[in-house]
């Protein structure tokens, strides 16, 4: 492990999976002259083809246990194993960051769900669906339309917006055919912590049906520092055209400041959690 004291002059900030976009974005942040970005590991490595976790781990560290100098910070911009990676990387070198357990709370959808119906009322009707089953059917409490996406992937990838009953058998079979490629290493990453029951029990490899939501869709934006929660704006998620899939966000949000502060005050109460 490299213990070398912090430097005073520039700080070396490691980025899994940086690429030129977002470097030219890291370049433009203030006081960026003070920081040198390296990268570390490459998108191809984390996002293409079978996830392995564990050869991306070791990798990972030989690169920053073979680094002639003081490691200041680990960072992503990234989706899992990035995003997971990051949290095991800064607790084993020491860094600020968020515990694991926190971005799995968040990463995995139904465990964010129940935790989200912990503090609020307004959240759509949601359960598992058993792909275990030999004719598995939606959760009970969850209509059509709905939308059925497993528990974890990244960019909408095997989510299924389902209307009836044929359609749903038909993405049943395509989730099951290809949850495995990320819930598997995901799952993986889940046995570090301590599950509660219910999220221990459906694993990192597991389909959740929610029911389908309407009006206009927005997010907030923040950090947590100290344990101290800041949310700074509120942005909208805008789709494609005719489309129930995301294009883009839009800051600032269009709504009003009534439901934008709504908005806010259940994101902090959240992420307290």
């Amino acid at each position: 492990m490299n213990t070398a004291p912090r430097s005073p002059e520039k700080k070396n900030i490691f980025v899994i999976g940086l690429d030129e976009g977002n470097e030219e974005v890291l370049r433009r942040v203030p006081g960026a002259e003070r920081y040198l970005f390296h990268p570390l590991l490459s998108i191809e490595e984390l996002q293409h083809g079978e996830i392995r976790i564990v050869e991306l781990m070791e990798k990972a560290q030989a690169i920053l246990d073979a680094f002639d100098g003081s490691i200041d910070a680990i960072v992503s911009y990234w989706d899992f194993p990035s995003s997971t990676m990051v949290a095991m990387l800064c607790e084993k070198y020491g860094l600020p960051g968020v515990s694991l357990e926190a971005v799995l709370k968040c990463e995995h959808k139904y465990w964010s769900r129940l935790e989200q119906s912990k503090v609020i009322d307004e959240v759509p009707a949601f359960g598992i669906v058993d792909l275990d089953d030999e004719s598995p059917r939606p959760p009970e409490g969850v209509g059509y339309p709905m939308w059925l996406k497993p528990v974890k992937s990244f960019s909408s990838e095997l989510a299924f917006h389902v209307a009836d009953e044929a359609e749903f058998d038909k993405a049943v079979v395509e989730i099951r055919e290809g949850v495995s490629r990320v819930g598997d290493p995901f799952d993986l990453v889940l046995g570090k912590v301590r599950l509660p029951t219910e999220v221990a029990d459906v694993g990192g490899a597991a389909c959740l049906a929610e029911s389908e939501l309407s009006g206009v869709q927005a997010a907030t934006e923040g950090y947590v520092h100290n344990g101290h929660v800041t949310v700074y704006g509120a942005l909208d998620s805008i789709n494609y055209d005719g489309s129930p899939c995301f294009e883009r966000h839009q800051y600032p949000s269009q709504l009003p400041d009534d439901t934008i502060r709504r908005m806010k005050e259940v994101s902090v109460r959240v992420m307290e959690r």
